[in-house]
């Protein structure tokens, strides 16, 4: 246990003594450019204005790439030669993968590495072959899917990367991006021709934007339907229509005489179960002397022909309504300028 200590705080200390030896290194070559009038502020001060970012370790796939080609640009913006680009870009290793390039750098024996050498190895250990290849096939794969059109053409942007064979032309980039979108929009782009990737984005992203609120339209002309049929369907469940009667002189068995104000006829128990309903009582007579059997205008209330005929209409004691012949008496014909009410009315 005490041995094992004793390692790590070796580590430490060279660890340590390594990164002052890169802060004085560092430090030389901007004392050398201190007062070179062709590196005002000394290519280390350019540098670090960059804000160059320090890598530790790998959180995500990419975060690695990220990093090293993050690293590139700066360097280059700083105006740091090649021999020095490895130097600047080291001192901003930390944890694991300062450990690392202690390890990369001893393998080495003392050779100076070049930066290309340098984004290869790096490249190796932290984004392993095996991951690129799950990226290149992620982005072959790729659909929009639920990802609005800007966030596809980040991911599309991010995974091309890892697969430049696919993406080295501005036709293949075009096509694979517009064949990932979704299936509505291919209709319409497809027939259209796009000097670049940028333009067919921007088309892609207004067209998705007019697609949305089309659907929006849609959505609330279907709610606002929904309103009327619910408003319509509770008035029909509480409010029947009254049926219209014909007049009884144009009924082929009017009875003979004016309908009175108390007179009652059967002729409702024909109409009234065709509208689900049940005849009242007190309803004025529509004609007169319609035998309840019988249905002159070919309206079904279910009963069978094997049944009896319905009962004759009764008054509230129980007698038969006024004007109702007794079984086998003949009606007496009703007056032609005799007219009976067109509509039902409740008493």
């Amino acid at each position: 246990m005490l041995q094992l200590l004793q390692t790590l705080l070796a580590d430490r200390e060279d660890e340590r003594a390594e990164r002052q030896a890169n802060i004085a290194a560092l430090q030389q070559i901007a004392n050398q450019g201190h007062g070179n009038h062709d590196h005002p502020g000394s290519k280390l001060k350019n540098f670090q204005n960059t804000n160059p970012p320090v890598f530790s370790k790998t959180e995500e796939p990419l975060d690695a790439d990220d990093w090293l080609q993050t690293m590139e640009n700066n360097l280059e913006v700083a105006g740091v030669d090649e021999n020095e680009k490895v130097l600047f870009a080291t001192h901003y290793l930390a944890g694991p993968a300062r450990a690392w390039w202690t390890s990369a750098r001893a393998l080495n024996a003392g050779q100076m590495m070049t930066w290309a050498d340098f984004k290869l190895k790096f490249s190796k250990y932290h984004v392993p072959p095996g991951l690129i290849k799950k990226m290149r096939d992620e982005f072959r794969e790729l659909k929009q899917g639920r990802m609005s059109v800007v966030e596809y053409r980040d991911r599309f942007l991010t995974l091309s990367r890892y697969a430049p064979d696919e993406t080295d032309t501005t036709e293949k980039r075009k096509e694979r991006f517009l064949n990932g979108l979704h299936d509505e929009m291919q209709t319409v782009l497809v027939n259209i021709t796009f000097a670049d990737l940028e333009a067919l984005v921007d088309s892609a992203i207004q067209m998705e934007g007019k697609l949305h609120q089309a659907n929006e339209n849609r959505k609330r002309r279907m709610m606002n339907q929904k309103i009327l049929v619910t408003k319509y369907s509770r008035i029909g469940r509480n409010q029947r229509p009254v049926p219209i009667l014909p007049e009884a002189s144009e009924h082929p068995r009017a009875a003979e005489g004016a309908c009175g104000p108390d007179d009652r006829v059967a002729a409702w128990a024909l109409v009234a179960p065709a509208y689900g309903v049940v005849a009242p009582s007190t309803l004025r007579c529509p004609f007169a002397y319609i035998k309840p059997h019988e249905n002159p205008y070919g309206i079904s209330h279910g009963a069978k022909p094997s049944e009896p005929p319905p009962a004759k209409p009764r008054c509230g004691d129980g007698s038969l309504c006024s004007g109702t012949p007794p079984d086998g008496e003949v009606p007496r014909k009703a007056s032609p300028s005799t007219r009976c009410l067109r509509v039902l009315l409740f008493l």
